[in-house]
């Protein structure tokens, strides 16, 4: 699970980030909004936490511009203790999907996070009758497992996180390649190719469809085998 935290304060940052490496997390960090705006361009995230401190107008356009781009990331916003009722609501109405208001609980911070990523199960993510064993590098289906590794297995479990959501090659490369720079974006189709191999045709479904254009999605199980 990869987060960003944002917040032009400094040592809020830094205990945050210590947290939640702790915890097992992929951290990045930035310290003004337009930083973490710059980010989507190449790297996509499961979870922001951002701080109202640059001031609620620039939080209420950076949330909005946000979900546009990132559908699917959650978003926690550390409000100030006397954040009133009324601007809470817009903050949720805007694109934030939960609110903690200061002194901050770094203890709370951490349940809200863990909260968020429910739909794992230890070490096991389901989605409807697939099931995506991330220790093992193993996929299930209705009884059947196949080994997927590597790279290739990097990729799709990234793309079942982020369901229906397109991620371009070069998004792809940012997120899951330590020096993406260095390789080709020939690399993901062949990841790719290696996951319809070992997956889609072993348990007769489709897992990933390719966006003409724009990139790649997991679609299962909304897209059936023709």
């Amino acid at each position: 699970m990869r987060i960003l935290i944002s917040s032009p304060r400094k040592r809020l940052v830094e205990e945050i980030k210590r947290r939640m490496v702790e915890e097992g997390y992929l951290v990045d960090e930035t310290f003004s909004l337009r930083d973490a705006s710059a980010y989507f361009q190449y790297r996509n995230f499961d979870l922001i936490i951002v701080d109202e401190e640059e001031g609620r107008p620039k939080l209420y356009n950076f949330l909005v511009e946000t979900r546009e781009q990132l559908p699917f990331t959650k978003i926690i916003v550390i409000g100030a203790g006397e954040l009133g009722i009324e601007e809470e609501i817009k903050l949720l109405r805007v694109g934030a999907d939960d609110l903690i208001r200061e002194p901050l609980h770094y203890g709370l911070l951490s349940a809200r996070v863990k909260a968020h990523f429910r739909h794992w199960e230890g070490n096991i993510l389901k989605i409807d009758n697939l099931k995506i064993k991330r220790l093992e590098e193993k996929v299930l289906y209705k009884g059947k497992s196949t080994d997927l590794k590597g790279k290739a297995f990097e990729v799709f479990l990234y793309l079942a996180e982020h369901p229906n959501q397109v991620f371009s090659k070069e998004q792809l490369l940012h997120s899951l390649w330590k020096e993406p720079d260095l390789v080709t974006p020939n690399v993901v189709e062949v990841a790719i190719n290696h996951i319809r191999k070992k997956v889609d045709k072993v348990f007769k479904i489709v897992t990933i469809e390719t966006i003409r254009r724009r990139g790649y999605k997991f679609c299962y199980p909304n897209k059936k085998k023709e």
